[in-house]
């Protein structure tokens, strides 16, 4: 088994009960622990899900989200997610893993404790009844007459831009929905984030983190909203869910490549601490600052210059550091350093 992929769902607290653990097995599941917190995994065959066809991510997604929300109803109602791939090459990298960023996930499961997520998407229920409104607005149907006044016809120009206004006008709607939606649940919730509108049938699509205590309070708001506009509106909640769009955890490998390019770009030598290699960074950002220089190729360079720190900020935190300036090695067997660094997704 310690020769099998491992493929990480997610990181729970250890203060379940064994009976829920032994309940995992049910879900093709098991833990690796580390101290007071385990990674709820399994075994994979995939090495990683970059050259995997579209469907096949689509599957994956689902199962990993399948998975995931499993988890909460069988009762681990605290479960910091990972990101959708997280794969390792074996247990032992699991622990590293925990160990290398055991407060990062400590701090983190703080943080959400007693949150949960509740997505939410709003809908128009007939978007051609939107649209019929809109084009009888007074501005809409001035801008017509007076194209046609001059105009026997409207032309095809003239027609995108009256229909560029509708759009604006549309918009215009939905973001009043938007806020009007917020006000009414901000009693209610701890956070919030947009994600992706599709089309223009839909209105919003937002994510809410709030505590466990006040979903009721939450879907009772939902449900008035819901009430006010039933003629208009479609309301569609999805939840209770882990937090995904607040704590999602993401797994990083760096390659060994990466981290000479890194250093040698940043002019810092074979060995170096904490603070030697943020001088170095400051010292390069300023030769290339964009205010400081223009063109496009200075701002290439200092965007190049950002990325080579992070990296290496990155490295750092797989590494066992006391101090800032404690030095460190960059010719010392790398191949052989565990490069896998873990952040909160944005």
């Amino acid at each position: 088994m310690e020769n099998k992929r491992i493929y990480i769902y997610g990181i729970i607290p250890n203060f379940y009960t064994p009976l829920q653990f032994i309940e995992l097995e049910e879900l093709g599941l098991f833990v690796i622990p580390y101290q007071n917190i385990s990674a709820v995994v399994s075994e994979t065959k995939h090495r990683s899900l970059e050259n995997l066809s579209r469907d096949l991510l689509a599957h994956m997604l689902i199962h990993h989200q399948k998975i995931t929300e499993g988890l909460m109803e069988k009762g681990f109602s605290m479960i910091l997610p990972m990101r959708l791939g997280s794969i390792v090459n074996s247990r032992k990298e699991v622990l590293i893993v925990l160990e290398n960023h055991y407060e990062l996930i400590c701090d983190t499961l703080q943080k959400m404790e007693n949150m949960i997520e509740i997505d939410l998407v709003t809908t128009w229920n007939n978007i051609s009844e939107v649209f019929n409104e809109i084009s009888q607005q007074d501005n809409i149907v001035g801008l017509k007459q007076s194209y046609q006044k001059n105009n026997k016809e409207l032309t095809k120009n003239k027609m995108q831009e009256i229909g560029r206004l509708v759009k604006q006008e549309l918009e215009k709607k939905k973001v009043e929905i938007e806020k009007h939606i917020l006000d009414s649940l901000s009693a209610f919730f701890v956070d919030y984030k947009k994600h992706e509108v599709m089309n223009d049938t839909m209105i919003t699509n937002t994510a809410f983190l709030l505590k466990r205590k006040d979903e009721v309070q939450f879907e009772s708001v939902i449900n008035q909203l819901n009430e006010k506009w039933e003629d208009k509106v479609n309301f569609k909640l999805v939840g209770p869910l882990p937090c995904y769009s607040f704590y999602t955890l993401e797994l990083n490998k760096i390659k060994p490549e990466q981290v000479r390019m890194a250093k040698d770009l940043l002019g810092i030598q074979d060995t170096a601490s904490a603070n030697e290699i943020r001088k170095s960074f400051l010292e390069k950002a300023k030769q290339f600052h964009p205010d400081k220089n223009g063109g496009i190729e200075h701002k290439e360079n200092f965007k190049a210059i950002k990325d080579a720190y992070k990296i290496l900020l990155d490295y750092l935190s797989t590494l066992e550091i006391n101090s800032k300036d404690e030095s460190i090695s960059f010719i010392s067997d790398e191949k052989n350093k565990n490069l896998l660094t873990m952040t909160i997704k944005d």
